[in-house]
């Protein structure tokens, strides 16, 4: 998750697309450092990944459903509804099951609570993102950029619109 959030974060895939087209320039990304990361899905994976961004700065927003105030205090997280998660942070990691409540909990609808220019992280399960609708927030430009190793239709030979993208980037599930 922290490796596709600074994949995100510095538009890998389009600078190596530019330079392997032979244009190469210099760039300078966005620091991640006092940004805010919201995390969908505070358990132990969401919780490691608070532990790995401290030394970033980053404030950090949670939403679970089964809150753990503990958890949250020891590592400076804050819980709010999914709602203020989504507007307001710069990047949101998602570390939810795959279950029929979070079928395709990411959508249109979800998506456009989003703050604009946010980055989009999913390492939980495919089916837990509706890619059409992320198709059209990253080519609307409302999502600067999505970064995930799971995908809903995901296995050998399969391909997908989002896979044309400079703003996405996809990877085994690891």
């Amino acid at each position: 998750a922290l490796t596709l959030l600074l994949v995100a974060n510095y538009d890998v895939i389009k600078r190596y697309r530019e330079t392997t087209s032979g244009h190469f320039h210099q760039y300078v990304g966005e620091q991640i450092y006092g940004k805010t990361l919201g995390i969908v899905g505070f358990g132990w994976i969401g919780q490691r990944l608070a532990r790995l961004v401290r030394e970033y700065d980053m404030r950090i927003l949670a939403y679970d459903p089964y809150p753990n105030p503990q958890a949250a205090f020891a590592l400076d997280a804050e819980y709010v509804s999914l709602d203020e998660l989504l507007e307001n942070s710069d990047f949101v990691s998602v570390h939810i099951p795959g279950m029929p409540e979070n079928y395709h909990l990411f959508d249109d609808c979800t998506f456009s609570k989003m703050k604009r220019g946010a980055h989009f992280i999913n390492t939980s399960r495919g089916t837990n993102v509706d890619e059409a609708a992320l198709y059209r927030a990253l080519v609307s430009g409302h999502l600067k950029s999505a970064a995930v190793d799971v995908m809903e239709g995901e296995g050998e030979g399969k391909t997908s619109p989002l896979y044309t993208l400079d703003n996405f980037c996809v990877l085994p599930h690891t």
